[in-house]
């Protein structure tokens, strides 16, 4: 009985920090009337990919290609389908136990990450510097700050972030201690970070971690650096060469796919982050961008003050700065004389935008900040007033600063608080005011004054009340309204995902998951279900033919581009029939359906066998030579069979598939689809796996050498 209660006080914060998010937004994870649906990119992007997957595993397959949305995009490859991200076996297990994978279990799932990111800091907090109050209170900070809450609607970056300080704990446990491991942990990090379906966030994490493995060694002097810096390189090579193959069928897909493929200067800074967006997210979060707001309250902001005036380490003080200031000369894009050069010459770099979110990176470096400023203030409070080293004039002086910059960008706010009425207000409850975040700065002030002044050593259980009060600040004020970005009520939702008309909140929720989660019938029905042409992403309700913004193949956004306005002729061409029988090549849609209409008399309709989304097995007779088309974008790798031997994919019309049958009779026609991988992504693979297993064959060897003299 003492163990387990030792074992409970030992985990008691960690299992707080676990929680709290989830405490904190209860309102997505609790399915009351009270529940909120995330709305934006979560559901339309990501929520019905991930749906999508779970179903089809569900009926035994693996779903490489989806001829589903946008007549047919590849499903492997893109990264908003996940398909190797390892947590994805749980959810398997939750979708066979529920019936089908609803809304409201992704956001439970999304909201789980931001708990996994925060015990993850908490964890890495632990590990570098050791007091337990200090590593949970910036855990919670971070944690629920404005960037994670804004995040909520991409599902995938937030488990991208979530095992970012995972991956960081892993290389300081690396670089201090010689454990094979380390190694490991950093790789399983890294590896999950790379498969959850976020690839911007993967970049940034990459460049994290360099600067990181740098600080470590100069944070030893570089004594030994060579053993450690080659540690480390493994550990972040290790998982880079073991992805490869995956993201090489992404990169396949990306260099396809419109406004994808990179190059394009005016695309990679089309939203802008800059200083005013920056101080901002420090104090008034209403004139900030929404991508990259990172406001975590005022009674951080007064931690950081303390940090950098009474923290006693100046080289991590240093590091703090330069890493800040790494990510804000990428952050502030044009208005950054280094973002240029950097873009120009760093072939992944350029293929990404929205620049802003790399504010994510720079909250492992808030929690730095956070984790001592709170600890120094907390050692500060543990001593006689006497003999505390700051007044009630320095937490006076702090916060009439701080109050002082929000009130002047509160009443000079009108011209640029208009992002922020736009995007964030509809989505508040009502009587929200921007006001309201100035009176939270004099609450802090009020509670940190109460919290100065007392002699807490006197105080039994002094550190836990101390702790609770700030928390509790703290939370009320990034959680007013950051804890509704993007969502709406789900009165409003029922609709959208598919849930029935009666019964409790509960109830209706979890029965949506069987309506919005029955994605394999458009694969059984596939050839006698129309196309909306309203709709570009996969979608429950049916097959989809129009685009998304900025995604899908370029050639057959072209193409729609091209022919859209002949409404009539789409509707024949992308609708029920998906299968025809051609004797000519055609420029335009007219020209093929006429020649279709003519050619009718000299093939039977063609009868499928087998359809699962990545294999069209069919049988089709025919009178005359001629051509077999389906009506389904063309890929690279996609192959194509005729009576049993290889034959060419023609593209038709720019965008189809269309294969030659020479000569006339009975046919059997395979269409099958592989992702299109490098044969050098497979080497890196071997290499990747090599390079895990060299360390344990050379630690066993030297066990080996070591037994003889032993005896």
């Amino acid at each position: 009985m003492s163990k387990l209660l030792s074992f409970l006080r030992s985990h008691a914060l960690g299992a707080l920090v676990f929680v709290f998010p989830l405490v904190y937004y209860f309102r997505f994870v609790f399915p009351n009337s009270g529940l909120l649906i995330l709305q934006n990119d979560f559901g339309y992007l990501y929520f019905v990919n991930k749906s999508y997957l779970l179903d089809m595993w569900a009926h035994g397959v693996f779903p490489l290609w989806s001829p589903t949305e946008s007549c047919g995009y590849g499903f492997f490859g893109n990264p908003f389908a996940a398909v190797l991200y390892p947590p994805n076996l749980l959810l398997l297990l939750v979708r066979l136990a529920t019936g089908g994978y609803g809304t409201w279990l992704h956001q439970v799932f999304t909201v789980l990450g931001v708990s996994w990111f925060a015990l993850g800091l908490y964890r890495w907090l632990m590990r570098c510097f050791g007091h337990e109050a200090a590593a949970a209170f910036a855990a919670i900070a971070v944690s629920t700050c404005w960037m994670v809450g804004e995040f909520l609607r991409f599902p995938n970056a937030i488990h991208v972030l979530a095992w970012l300080p995972w991956g960081l704990s892993a290389l300081h446990g690396l670089h201090h201690e010689r454990r094979l491991r380390f190694l490991y942990y950093a790789t399983a990090a890294i590896f999950c970070q790379t498969t959850a379906g976020y690839p911007y966030f993967v970049v940034y994490s990459m460049l994290l971690y360099v600067a990181y493995a740098l600080y470590l060694n100069w944070s030893t002097d570089f004594q030994d650096w060579k053993p450690r810096s080659g540690r480390l390189l493994l550990a972040l090579a290790a998982p880079t060469l073991i992805t490869l193959p995956y993201t090489s069928a992404i990169s396949q897909l990306m260099g396809a796919t419109t406004d994808r493929d990179g190059g394009n200067y005016h695309y990679a800074v089309e939203y802008t982050f800059g200083p005013l967006d920056f101080v901002g997210s420090l104090v008034f979060p209403p004139v900030v961008t929404v991508e990259g707001c990172f406001y975590a309250g005022t009674l951080v902001v007064f931690l950081m003050v303390v940090y950098f005036r009474h923290r006693e380490d100046p080289r991590e003080k240093l590091a703090v700065l330069l890493g800040m200031m790494l990510f804000l000369s990428l952050m502030f894009g044009f208005r950054s004389f280094l973002f240029a050069p950097v873009w120009s010459f760093t072939p992944i770099i350029n293929q990404m935008r929205v620049f802003g979110r790399m504010a994510t990176m720079l909250l492992p470096i808030l929690a730095v900040i956070v984790y001592h400023g709170y600890r120094i203030f907390a050692e500060q409070l543990a001593r006689p007033k006497a003999e505390r080293v700051f007044s009630p004039h320095f937490v006076w002086a702090s916060f009439g600063g701080i109050f002082a910059v929000q009130a002047y960008l509160y009443l000079n706010r009108e011209p640029l608080h208009g992002e922020y009425a736009r995007l964030t207000v509809p989505t508040l409850p009502a009587k929200s005011l921007e006001i309201d975040f100035l009176m939270y700065t004099l609450l802090t002030l009020a509670v940190v004054l109460i919290v100065s002044s007392v002699e807490w050593q006197k105080v039994r259980s002094s550190a836990a009340l101390g702790f609770v009060a700030l928390v509790w600040v703290m939370a009320q004020d990034t959680g007013t309204e950051g804890r509704y970005h993007w969502a709406q009520p789900i009165q409003q939702s029922y609709a959208q995902i598919g849930a029935p008309e009666r019964g409790s909140v509960a109830r209706r929720v979890f029965n949506a998951a069987r309506v919005e989660g029955n994605y394999y019938r458009l694969i059984t029905e596939y050839f006698s279900l129309d196309r909306n042409p309203g709709s570009g992403q996969i979608t429950w309700q049916g097959l989809s033919r129009g685009i998304i913004p900025n995604w899908y193949f370029d050639r057959y956004v072209q193409f729609l581009r091209k022919w859209g306005s002949e409404g009539h002729t789409l509707n024949r061409l992308l609708g029920t029939r998906k299968l025809f029988f051609h004797t000519e090549q055609s420029s335009t849609p007219q020209d093929f359906l006429a020649n279709v209409r003519s050619a009718e008399a000299s093939a039977d309709a063609a009868v499928v066998q087998k359809f699962d989304g990545n294999e069209l097995l069919l049988e089709v007779s025919t009178r005359a030579p001629g051509h077999l088309a389906w009506i389904d974008n063309w890929d690279p790798g996609w192959s194509a069979e005729v009576d049993g031997r290889p034959t060419g994919i023609s593209l038709l019309l720019g965008s189809f598939k269309t294969v030659a049958l020479p000569t006339a009779g009975k046919h059997v026609v395979r269409f099958h689809y592989r992702p299109v991988i490098s044969r050098v992504a497979f080497v890196g693979l071997l290499l990747g796996v090599g390079g895990l297993l060299l360390p344990l064959w050379l630690a066993r060897r030297q066990r080996r050498a070591a037994e003889p003299s032993a005896a």
